[in-house]
Order: C-alpha cells, then structure tokens, then sequence
C-alpha cells in the first residue's frame, strides 16, 4: 500500500511537470525534480523509497546528467548506492541537455538560469509535498531576484502562519503592505495575524484599513465588528462591577454609622401621626428608575413627611431604603396630595410616613 502511495505521488509530480519548470507531461523519463521530491515525501521509509525509485529508474529512464554535484545532492536527500547506480546505468542524456537547479541550501545552477516564476512552482511543489521549509527557501530565491514584488513576500507570509512563526509572517505582510499599500487583503491577512499574537488595537486598525480600501471585504468587517463587541461588553462589564462596588462601600458605610436617636416632638408643635396614607387624597405612584430595575434593584423605601395645617406637604426625606430608589419615593410625595390633619375641630401640622415597595420584574 505504501509503495502504491509513493509511486502515485511520484507520478502526479510528472504529470504536473508544467507547474514546476519540468519537461513536458507526456515524457515517460523522469527529471531531477521528481526523484527529489518522492526521496523528501514523508509517506514511506527511505529503504521503499529507494526500492521504488529503482524500479522506475530502470522502467522509465531518467532526462538528466548524473554530475558530481547532483550526485550529491541526491545523496544528501536519502538517494542510496543503488539507486545512484540504477540513475548512472539507466542511459542519461547528453549533458546539453537543460536540466533545473537543483533545490538545495548551495545550488549549482546548470542550463538556463532560472526566473521567479520557476522558483514560485518550485515553492507550490514543497508546500504540496508538505515541506514548508523548502519552500521558505524556494522563496528566498524569487525574493532574490523581485525583492520589491509585493505579492512574494504575501506567499510567503502563509507558509510561515501555516508553521506558527507569526511575527515573521507579519514581517513578511508588513513588507508586502510597504510595497503595496492598496492591498486589501494584506492589510486584513495582517489583522488576524495580529490578533492571533493578541495584538488586538494593531489588529483592529488592519481590519479598518482593508475596509477602507476595499468596502466589499467582508472578512475584515465581521472581524472589526467581532473585536468591538467584545470590547463594549467587557467595558458595560466593568462599569457594573464598578457600580457595585460603589453600592457596597456605601451600605458599609450606612451600616458602621449608628442609628439615630428617635426624637419626638412636643405635643404642642408636631405631632407624629405615623403611616399617611388614610390623609392621602391622591397618593401617586413612583417612577421605578430604569436602570435600578435593569439591574433588580429593589425594596422598600420610607419617605418621612411634614404636613401643615392646610395638607400640603412642606418637607419630604427618604429615611431608608435601597439609595438608587429614594428619590424616585420622594418624588412619588411631592406629587401627592392630602387632607389637614384635624385635632378637636381645627386643623395641624403633622409628620407622618409613607412607604413604597419596589419591584423589579413587575
């Protein structure tokens, strides 16, 4: 099964000559480039690697001159003595033959000197061989000779997310993004780089950039709108917890204080009448504040009032009660009205009480 899978790839590497510089499809030889890319496949053991290489070696013949320098080139890649002997036997053309650069770290070039276009496929045939480190270099070699082509080093910026280096693919973006600066997609490649690093505010503004160039990009926007809805709900996040804790030291702080003393009027001033509501002609309801009831504030408030003689109310304080509530109670009073208090026929001031509930889910 193992031996199938290699020799598949092998032949899908010649059947795809075209993307790599290579001689045309139809030839039954094999060329430099895909003896090395099947000796760097990772689907078999270098031992049935070799052992099918042969065998097509022997079967199909090879379209290059075995040189000393290529030899070593195939050697370092796994090539063993058999099959560097099956390649010496199998009749290689005369040495006038074009054949590519070998692909290593200290080419010799041999034939036509190579262009970007060449060392680009020869880029796409490691990512697809699932070598990205060969790939890095076949870029190198293009970056070599375009180093101002922007869409290089945005190739290459890919290879290097796909390996998790992450701030050298934003290097290489931030590179692509000098050369061009009305790219789009770069600056929202940028982005979610960025925000993968964490780097939410550089990542926010990448993602407004591609939507000022390009309005239609719609990957940057969800992404910007993604960002800013989580920044508002840790900011509504953070006010509430800060609400609470200005609610809580100020409860502490009612609390730690002693309560006052009851004082009680001479009876020939103000008379303490307790609850008003029998004198409540028209006793108004109050305002529950919405934000106290979006956030379940609720209780009972006492609202201590003063009556003259003609019912109108003259002083109204809430006396207890939650303190995001109180002036909603006393306000409820001041819109109240009430009968005089009547002591022996004539009419009094009076203090008296009035009590609101609040609850929030009604």
């Amino acid at each position: 099964m193992t031996r199938k899978i290699l020799l598949t790839a092998l032949l899908s590497f010649v059947s795809l000559s075209a993307l790599v510089g290579l001689a045309q499809a139809q030839s039954r030889q094999l060329s430099l480039t895909d003896i090395l890319v099947a000796l760097r496949s990772k689907k078999a053991e270098t031992t049935e690697k070799n052992r099918i290489l042969i065998d097509a070696v022997r079967e199909r013949g090879v379209k290059f001159t075995l040189t000393a320098d290529i030899e070593a080139e195939l050697t370092e890649n796994g090539a063993s003595s058999e099959l560097i002997a099956s390649i010496k036997a199998s009749g290689s053309k005369p040495a006038e033959t074009p054949v590519v650069q070998i692909a290593s770290s200290n080419p010799v070039p041999v034939g036509p000197k190579p262009d970007v276009p060449f060392y680009r496929n020869r880029a796409a045939a490691a990512i697809a061989a699932n070598d990205p480190e060969s790939a890095l270099v076949e870029f190198g070699k293009a970056l070599e000779l375009e180093p101002a082509n922007a869409s290089l080093f945005a190739e290459r910026s890919q290879v290097l997310a796909k390996m998790d280096k992450l701030a050298d693919a934003v290097a290489d973006l931030s590179k692509a993004i000098e050369l061009d600066a009305k790219n789009s997609a770069y600056f929202e490649r940028r982005g979610t780089l960025r925000e993968r690093l964490g780097e939410q505010d550089n990542a926010l503004a990448d993602y407004d950039k591609a939507v000022e160039l390009d309005a239609g990009n719609e990957a940057a926007k969800i992404s910007a709108g993604r960002i800013r809805d989580i920044r508002a709900k840790l900011a509504e996040q953070q006010r509430l917890a800060e609400k609470k804790r200005l609610e809580d030291e100020a409860a502490k702080k009612a609390a730690a204080q002693p309560a006052p003393k009851p004082v009680t009027p001479p009876s020939n001033l103000v008379r303490n009448i307790g609850p008003l509501n029998d004198l409540a002609t028209r006793l108004a309801m109050p305002v529950y504040p919405p934000n106290e009831k979006r956030m379940g504030i609720q209780g009972r408030v006492t609202v201590m009032v003063t009556l003259d003689a003609e019912g109108k109310v003259t002083d109204a304080k809430a006396s207890d009660g939650p303190a995001g509530l109180r002036n909603a109670a006393v306000d409820a009073v001041m819109r109240s009205k009430f009968k005089p208090y009547v002591i022996d026929g004539q009419a009094v001031t009076v203090t008296g009480m009035i009590a609101f509930n609040f609850v929030a889910n009604q």
